[in-house]
């Protein structure tokens, strides 16, 4: 089999701060209109996690106030509460030294207690913002900070996603922050998916409070819309897996990336695939042979259009047979660690599962040998965490424990 790589590298533009608002530069980043849709229901009086005393509503007070530093006297915000029914406890207003001490003394006052009613938040806080004038470069969004458990008004997705559509066709952007360990992940996904929309999971109050610290700009300034990505597989190869696209489905013919919105970022990722050859034979690459082609396109923030090709061909200087391995850089060594990673903690809770504790062992420590032996060259500390919690869950299979004692394993790198 054959892994293949493709990067996203975002690029790094500096923060907002520090750009002189008459260069060029500045148009990266827009005045910001911001309104904060906070949930202080009663589920937001809990804790965060097992390992804190730090409640849900406390966490996000602490990266409200963080959050402040990062605006400044061009930047409108709004804050919008809700439990059964909503109210605005901060009207749209600039922040500048005269009154940040009272916009931090009316975040601090917020308490949880109540019902969910999403609905009602969200539809308050798009008022707001809408009844501001359109100025051209400023961006209006929504960001809403939830555990996503709505127990009246709309619960559903569907619902939900018709709200956000709507206002998305009127350029008004949002952001869901989800937060706790029992955070309703999916209903949050689904309306991310929407034109201008993004979401973060925080699972824990050191997460949660720490999130504006660095890369605020990035969260709220949108760089691509509407990015589709087609890899195409080579003729006499099958695509047998894909790892880093959630849509892929096996017996996909190719892989395709469908993205509405692409946001600045510093993390890196990758998408890893699997081939191989479409007779069952051994797949063996000579010099130059094509090993994956595909297309992009795009749109900028201005509604440009942009559509390019790349085909890529085999650069080593041998022929590659099975066993033998070929990298045109660390990055592309470290994905594979990574996957063996996933497979040894994937495989190793599976078979524990089904009884088979022998089996499990075996494959997690299959998988640690081979991330230590790519670790030997990288010495990367982002895989020597990772190899951790191999170790971590052998030992807790060993001594006939619960998988899930590993808590949550997702790493961004």
């Amino acid at each position: 089999c054959l892994f293949c790589f493709i990067f996203f590298l975002m690029v790094r533009r500096p923060p907002r701060s520090t750009l002189d608002r008459s260069s060029a530069a500045s148009d990266v980043y827009k005045r910001q209109q911001l309104c904060l849709v906070i949930d202080r229901s009663g589920s937001m009086s809990e804790q965060t996690d097992g390992s804190s005393k730090v409640t849900k509503i406390q966490a996000i007070k602490t990266a409200i106030v963080k959050l402040l530093d990062k605006l400044n006297s061009d930047d409108l915000l709004s804050v919008v509460t809700f439990e059964n029914s909503a109210e605005v406890i901060i009207p749209q207003t600039k922040i500048n030294s005269s009154n940040k001490d009272d916009l931090i003394k009316a975040i601090n006052s917020i308490n949880a207690d109540g019902g969910t009613n999403i609905e009602q938040g969200l539809f308050m806080g798009y008022e707001l913002l809408e009844q501001l004038p359109e100025v051209n470069g400023t961006n209006k969004r929504i960001m809403l900070f939830t555990d996503a458990q709505p127990n009246s008004g709309a619960t559903d997705s569907v619902s939900f996603t018709s709200i956000i559509k709507k206002y998305s066709d009127k350029k008004i952007g949002f952001s869901a922050f989800g937060v706790g360990l029992d955070f309703g992940q999916e209903l949050i996904y689904n309306i991310s998916k929407l034109r201008g929309a993004n979401y973060f999971y925080l699972e824990n109050s050191d997460k949660i409070s720490k999130v504006f610290d660095k890369e605020f700009d990035f969260l709220v300034t949108p760089i691509v819309f509407d990015l589709n990505v087609k890899i195409t597989t080579p003729q006499g190869l099958k695509l047998k897996a894909v790892y880093g696209l959630p849509n892929w489905k096996e017996g996909d013919k190719d892989a395709n990336l469908e993205i509405p919105t692409v946001f600045f970022s510093s993390n890196k990722g990758a998408i890893i695939l699997r081939y191989e050859k479409d007779d069952s034979s051994p797949l063996i690459i000579k010099k130059n042979d094509e090993l994956v082609s595909g297309s992009i396109s795009y749109s900028d923030p201005l509604g440009k259009n942009y559509n390019s090709s790349i085909e890529v061909r085999n650069q080593a200087k041998a022929t590659l047979i099975p066993g033998t391995q070929y990298y045109t850089h660390d990055g592309m060594k470290k994905a594979v660690a990574l996957t063996n990673i996933f497979f040894g903690l994937r495989d190793g809770c599976m078979l524990n599962t089904e009884g088979k504790t022998k089996e499990a062992l075996a494959a997690i420590s299959r998988a640690k040998t081979l991330a230590m032996v790519e670790n030997l060259y990288m010495n990367d500390s982002g895989l020597k965490t990772e190899i951790k919690l191999l170790e971590k869950l052998s030992e807790n299979i060993s001594k006939g424990g619960k998988p899930s004692a590993l808590g949550n394993t997702k790493k961004n790198y």
